[in-house]
């Protein structure tokens, strides 16, 4: 049948012919696949070096120049600033430059949500080295957009929202949800970082706020969340805690009293707990101490103030034993030795014991200026001890001494002007140093050492620019030194 065999050969040719076709199409199209996903490879590598390099930059910017090793600043055990790290005015810079890049790799690899995890750590560091460097209010600043960002990528839903067009939630289902517990996590530690800035300025409602966002997000992880434990303890002693310029002739209410010793004990609960699991370390060890000292200050019987910071003492010593290189333990001691009460008459006995409680942490805080001679906390620290140290020999009529340890003093915070010139804190600790120290002229019957030093207390303060006038600590500083002359025999 000519008709039948004609059609039969279109339809074998046809059917050939689509078989070549489809053939050389699956052909085109697995290369191409091939070379796609060789592309989007070759993308998630380059993403995975520059998140690679971004890390080493923000290791490298934070590290002293004394070459001290840098631990992961997130591990589970290690979540607290390490105070042996000496940034340089420079460090700031750099982290904010990279701040870009890290959005910029987030809108490129939209479903790597470690992208905006590290982004957040890298926020954290920023923000203490710009605090460290007395810009505290742009470390505010950076916390506040770490935060957002990470709530606005860690709270997408799988469902559209009413006001959401379709093309909007297919958008939305381009990005990878933040795992829970990374979200919550970092959650916790933004706030917590964020509490303690707000804290530095006197900002107290707003702190509080943070400590309580703080414990929402570390109260959605398990128990067993060791991290998680650690930033709600902190969170706990961060809100039952008063920061120190307020702990002397502040009025609190029975019920504030209260509420905070609640705080405080939850925080001390929690870190005795991860105890008695063994799962003690430096910064669990560090955080239960000052959990102590914090609820050593609300304590009413000497006898309760006097069992918390010894044992407190006795935590870091034992923690030093386990790591004597630890330079945040060291530190922690330095402070909990130093925190001595020298206002007001108080009977001989506590002022011997105090006395010996600062020379010891005089010597301590030697071990550690020796081994970081560029770092100007331990510089700073060793002024306040010379401080107090003066008080106390001035209360004793032993003037000579109070004089040289004031004269020391003075002449260490000026290195430190001279090291920091934009730092207002400096500035203001020289200011005070020199009250004190006409204070002792004063006391000692020295009139004219007494106007100098005045003098020079008044000049300090003055040298702040109007930028810095309604700063808390320039605001106290300025009323002191008022008193200071106002009072003057001189003035009057």
């Amino acid at each position: 049948n000519p008709k039948l065999a004609a059609a039969t050969a279109v339809a074998v040719l046809a059917m050939t012919t689509a078989t070549i076709v489809s053939t050389a199409a699956y052909a085109m199209t697995t290369a191409a696949n091939q070379r796609t996903n060789n592309a989007l490879a070759a993308a998630e590598q380059n993403v995975d070096l520059a998140l690679l390099s971004l890390n080493g930059v923000v290791d490298i910017v934070s590290q002293s120049p004394t070459g001290i090793s840098v631990d992961d600043a997130f591990d589970a055990g290690d979540s607290l600033p390490n105070v042996g790290l000496q940034p340089s005015p420079s460090s700031a810079r750099i982290l904010e430059r990279l701040q870009p890049i890290y959005e910029r790799l987030s809108q490129q690899s939209p479903t790597r949500p470690d992208i905006i995890l590290q982004m957040a750590d890298a926020s954290i560091q920023l923000a203490r080295i710009q605090h460290l460097m007395g810009q505290t209010a742009d470390s505010i600043k950076t916390l506040n957009a770490s935060i957002q960002l990470l709530n606005r990528k860690g709270s997408r839903q799988d469902f559209r929202q009413p006001s959401e067009s379709f093309d909007e939630t297919i958008n939305e289902f381009r990005y990878a949800k933040i795992p829970q517990n990374d979200f919550y996590l970092r959650l916790a530690r933004l706030n917590n970082e964020l509490g303690g800035m707000h804290t530095a300025m006197s900002r107290l409602t707003e702190s509080a706020q943070c400590y309580e966002s703080a414990m929402q997000a570390a109260s959605q992880l398990e128990v067993s969340d060791v991290a998680g434990q650690i930033e709600l303890a902190r969170a706990h002693l961060g809100v039952g805690s008063r920061p120190p310029h307020l702990r002397h002739g502040e009025l609190h209410t029975s019920e504030q009293t209260s509420g905070d010793l609640s705080h405080i004990n939850i925080a001390i609960t929690i870190l005795h707990s991860l105890k008695d699991a063994h799962l003690q370390n430096a910064t669990t060890s560090i955080l239960h101490a000052r959990s102590l000292r914090a609820r050593s200050w609300l304590s009413v019987k000497p006898r309760d103030r006097h069992e918390d910071v010894s044992l407190a003492v006795s935590i870091l010593r034992d923690q030093l034993e386990k790591t004597p290189d630890d330079t945040n333990v060291r530190f922690e001691l330095v402070t909990t030795l130093a925190d001595v009460n020298v206002r007001g008459a108080r009977p001989q006995g506590r002022i011997n014991e105090s006395s010996v409680r600062l020379r010891e942490a005089l010597e301590e805080n030697d071990k550690l200026r020796n081994s970081n001679p560029e770092n100007s906390l331990f510089s700073s620290t060793e002024v306040h001890l010379r401080h107090k140290l003066s008080a106390i020999a001035r209360s004793q009529s032993r003037f000579d001494d109070a004089e040289t340890m004031l004269s020391e003093a003075i002449q260490l915070q000026s290195s430190l002007i001279l090291t920091w010139p934009d730092s207002i804190h400096h500035r203001c600790w020289r200011a005070m140093l020199y009250r004190s120290q006409a204070t002792l002229y004063r006391q000692w019957g020295k009139v004219d050492a007494e106007q100098v030093s005045a003098s020079n207390a008044k000049a300090d303060i003055d040298s702040i620019g109007n930028n810095h006038a309604d700063h808390p600590f320039v605001i106290r500083t300025r009323d002191a030194v008022s008193e200071l002359i106002k009072a003057s025999p001189v003035s009057q």
